[in-house]
């Protein structure tokens, strides 16, 4: 979680800022995120996370990060993610309620579920 959190003040950081507010995309979510372990890292360790914007595709924004010692010497982990901006209009929030009428089965009908889309 800690990466993942990272990766995304990274994307504030560097991506928003540089490419500046986008209205259209106005949020990013994880698509994808690969941690690969290379060390132990003991609980009472300072650390440092380091994140690189690599490449943005159109909506698709690549990231890779790299949890170090502080000084470091050691390597913990490396990760990528993948960002996706979403678009405003996939921001709106669409309920389903299912009502008994609209099952044929037996088996569904006698369940006390109620499916209607609410906006």
């Amino acid at each position: 979680m800690l990466v993942d959190d990272t990766f995304g003040a990274g994307y504030d950081a560097f991506v928003k800022k540089q490419d500046g507010a986008d209205d259209e995309f106005p949020m990013i979510v994880t698509a994808n995120l690969n941690i690969n372990y290379r060390a132990p890292l003991p609980s009472d360790t300072n650390i440092v996370i380091r994140v690189f914007h690599t490449k943005s595709e159109g909506r698709k924004v690549y990231m890779n990060s790299r949890v170090e010692s502080a000084d470091g010497t050691i390597l913990y982990a490396e990760g990528t993610v993948l960002f996706v901006k979403v678009r405003q209009d996939h921001l709106k929030t669409k309920w389903i309620i299912i009502t008994k009428s609209h099952f044929s089965e037996p088996s569904l009908s006698s369940r006390n579920d109620v499916f209607q889309t609410y906006s």
